[in-house]
């Protein structure tokens, strides 16, 4: 039971969450896509992004390596939501 004298606004605007934190990180910060590590940007008003063959050169749905001179680590992962994504096709 709710006390006191509330107003609700039941409008919904249905958003994905990944566009959610998207919006909200472009309020308060620079995207920067940079090429080479020492194009990295160390001020806090600036995120760098590094193109995706630095730390996940790993394919989603096949599983494979697309290792390049740039790759620095590669995360692994068990491809457990790809196999049930995979399953429903």
């Amino acid at each position: 039971m709710l006390k006191g004298n509330h107003e609700y606004n039941w409008d919904f605007d249905i958003q994905v969450m990944p566009l959610i934190m998207l919006n909200i990180i472009n309020q308060h910060f620079t995207l920067k896509e940079i090429q080479k590590v020492d194009e990295f940007d160390f001020s806090p008003e600036v995120i760098s992004i590094f193109p995706v063959d630095y730390f996940s050169p790993k394919t989603f749905d096949t599983r494979e390596l697309e290792v390049t001179p740039r790759t620095y680590s590669i995360h692994h992962f068990s491809g457990f939501l790809a196999q049930k994504i995979l399953r429903k096709k």
